[in-house]
């Protein structure tokens, strides 16, 4: 049974989770139509057929061109700022046409829904990586009977990924220091800086860097430090954050835009809530995620779980993070945990599901 279908997203989050729908629905040939908006645009390679947007507000024009592509389901990825993709759904589904919202990480699940201030968006199918994140959903009101468990697209190729990466590397290869990288995010501009933001996490990146500096000092002959800017940051921004509160330590900045974390170069992982500190814990690198004041409780989902480092308090945290590099042995090879392989086939559990709305629709 071949559909059509039209995709949407604006944060690099939600685009890089749809991403691989689009390939396996186009390579199982159904009819693919994306819109050529924010990172997803960046894709050209994609086996789509590219449409140019109106604007968010421009609600006439957004119908009108729905109506001419007449897709059976519209499948989106959501935005803390961009509310075109949103536009977009709330249009397909005043047409008639089913709603599969797809989410890339464990934060703000209903604030998704109504970025744009018209009233909370109920979606067909909200989908949700693990049972951990739909018991987050549900609490914070979420509708149960449209949550799905299927996985996170964008980390579907993870395992293929992971035997490249370190099939030609030896176990006797032994770095002369600890390699950390450091995955940077755009927490400031996102959620705020103060209480004063509904959605302020509680730190910065600014905040999280400076503590991890200034708690990796005296270990500044031992440790090696790459920082991943966000695709969304300035990386002369984050430089210069770096540079002032570096001290002895040694490190670079990889270049912006890295699709994802360079494996074969690092021994440990330190962050925020990234999605990318969730795909090294399932690849058995060591991981720490460094929240310093958390008050937004659906961030500390990484401390559920099991190997998952998770200080969320100023307090004692710089010593926690000495003795957490302490327990990290350089050049050792991560294995891989059973949670690895659920999002394998993610990509594919969505297409099921956009199939089984159609086939209701038409019953």
């Amino acid at each position: 049974m071949s559909i059509s279908l039209l995709f949407a997203a604006g944060d690099v989050g939600g685009a890089r989770a749809l991403i691989p729908i689009i390939e396996f629905a186009a390579s199982v040939g159904h009819d693919v139509f994306t819109l050529r908006h924010s990172y997803l645009a960046q894709n050209a390679d994609l086996t789509t057929s590219w449409i140019d947007p109106p604007d968010a507000d421009n609600t006439e024009q957004q119908e009108k061109l729905i109506k001419g592509i007449n897709p059976d389901v519209m499948i989106f990825g959501s935005s803390l700022k961009d509310s075109l993709p949103l536009a977009f759904a709330r249009a397909a589904q005043r047409l008639g046409i089913k709603v599969i919202h797809v989410l890339d990480s464990w934060a703000a699940y209903t604030l998704r829904m109504n970025i744009d201030n018209r009233g909370s968006f109920v979606p067909d199918i909200y989908t949700a990586m693990d049972q951990i994140a739909v018991d987050a959903a549900v609490r914070e009101g979420i509708f149960p009977q449209s949550l799905r468990i299927t996985g996170q697209p964008s980390l579907s190729n993870m395992l293929e990924r992971y035997s490249e990466v370190y099939s030609t590397q030896r176990a006797d290869q032994k770095p002369d220091k600890l390699r950390l990288l450091f995955i940077s995010e755009p927490a400031s501009s996102d959620q705020g800086v103060s209480a004063e933001d509904a959605t302020y996490r509680g730190y910065t990146e600014i905040e999280v860097l400076e503590l991890l500096c200034n708690a990796l000092q005296p270990l500044w002959e031992h440790v090696f430090i790459s920082i991943l800017p966000h695709p969304r940051e300035n990386p002369k921004s984050v430089g210069a954050v770096w540079e002032r509160s570096r001290g002895k330590l040694q490190g670079i900045i990889l270049p912006q835009g890295l699709k994802k974390a360079p494996l074969e170069t690092i021994d440990a992982v330190i962050g925020m809530a990234s999605i990318l500190l969730y795909e090294c814990w399932l690849l058995g690198i060591p991981v720490l995620s460094l929240q310093p004041g958390m008050i937004q409780e659906n961030l500390g989902q990484f401390g559920y779980r099991d190997g998952l480092k998770l200080i969320d308090s100023y307090d004692n945290a710089q010593e926690t993070i000495r003795s957490w590099i302490d327990s990290i042995e350089p050049g050792k090879l991560p294995e891989p945990l059973q949670e690895a392989k659920v999002h394998a086939r993610a990509p594919q559990r969505i297409m099921d599901i956009a199939l089984e709305l159609t086939r209701n629709k038409n019953q």
